[in-house]
């Protein structure tokens, strides 16, 4: 069963599960109508500047109004600070314990200004430091291995773990001084495996103080509250109610494999003031082939009853593809896969208005 989790941590909590899938599905199931049509908002959006980061491993660790952080899966004791003007940027080293004993391979960085957290799923640590210190010390550790963890506050991280009794992904909320650590094992609803077909991504909403879990294979969102009480289970446009996918069980590893490629519904997703963003990696019936293959195509929904409001694109460049991305008011902060971080504005009036709205995109900023 050990082998089965780190494989499975291989695959989720670096976050590429995806990206690979995605290159290699998206063409078969959308070469046929999906059933489904989107409303796409006329105001468009406007690349304002980018920068080379010039180093690989990068993913996007948080953010506040004027500052944007990046930590590096391959250097985990480093956090890049950046403005959005993509002007001003800061590198600062982590302190650690020294036996802290960690998996590095599996570590990622939250930044919450000005907590910063740096949970590791294998040993099942959650580390607590600050801006002003950049001293990290142990917050939180049950022995619990987990793929994903969302820290809300310095006492609360949410998790997604795989259960070894019941062979399943369940989600659990871990309170700092608490003995009891509260799992929830009904809230993924098994179709296929129990793992696989619960594939997601666990985010959270700060303004409406919401967990959300997007279903990766099929067109499902679930919005929580602290407590892990579900408030309502929340359906993207598209009609894939069911997990496609086929597993099969490597005896000899006691393993289990996706046997084909899946179909993927959501790819990435971010939240922020009470919406959820998702790019759907499914073409609409209303869609133009080509626009969907070089632009990613987000889908916007209210976080408050679910509700279906617009779609737009954010255009991508050939060979480049959608790493991660956020959305803050009118700016996206888009990470791509060739290492270029991209500040998208969001809206024509949005742009003429922007001080940088002469900045010559073709400039190529680098660290």
């Amino acid at each position: 069963m050990k082998i089965t989790i780190l494989v499975v941590f291989s695959c989720l909590i670096i976050g590429i599960t995806p990206i690979i899938i995605l290159s290699s599905t998206t063409f078969s199931s959308n070469d046929r109508q999906n059933g489904f049509l989107r409303t796409f908002q006329t105001d468009t959006v406007f690349l304002r500047d980018k920068i080379d980061l010039k180093f690989s491993r990068y993913y996007l660790a948080g953010f506040t109004s004027d500052y944007i952080y990046l930590g590096n899966y391959q250097t985990p004791s480093h956090l890049l600070e950046i403005d959005h003007q993509l002007i001003d940027s800061n590198h600062y080293r982590l302190n650690y314990p020294k036996d802290i004993g960690f998996v590095w391979d599996y570590a990622k960085l939250t930044i919450d200004s000005p907590f910063i957290y740096m949970n590791e799923g294998v040993t099942g640590t959650n580390l607590q430091g600050d801006l002003t210190g950049l001293n990290m010390g142990v917050s939180m550790k049950n022995g619990l291995s987990f793929t994903e963890a969302v820290p809300i506050s310095p006492s609360t991280v949410f998790i997604k773990s795989i259960d070894e009794d019941l062979n399943r992904n369940i989600l659990a909320k871990n309170t700092k001084n608490s003995a009891f650590l509260q799992k929830e094992t009904d809230i993924l609803e098994k179709q296929v495996d129990g793992i696989f077909c619960t594939d997601g991504r666990l985010s959270y909403d700060k303004k409406t103080a919401q967990l959300i879990y997007l279903y990766y294979y099929r067109n499902q969102f679930i919005c929580m509250d602290t407590n892990l009480n579900i408030s309502y289970r929340g359906h993207t446009i598209d009609t894939n109610n069911l997990a496609k996918i086929n597993v099969a069980t490597i005896g000899s590893e006691k393993s289990t494999t996706m046997s084909s490629p899946p179909l993927l519904v959501n790819d990435r997703s971010c939240t922020y003031n009470n919406l959820i963003y998702i790019q759907s990696a499914l073409l609409a019936d209303n869609q133009e082939p080509d626009e969907f293959y070089q632009n990613a195509t987000i889908d916007t929904y209210s976080l408050e009853d679910g509700k279906y409001l617009y779609s737009f694109y954010i255009p991508i460049n050939k060979g480049e593809k959608l790493q991660e991305f956020q959305i803050i008011d009118d700016t996206i902060i888009l990470l791509s896969n060739t290492n270029f971080l991209y500040i998208y504005q969001l809206g024509l009036s949005s742009y003429l208005q922007s001080p940088d709205k002469n900045t010559d995109v073709n400039e190529i900023k680098t660290l």
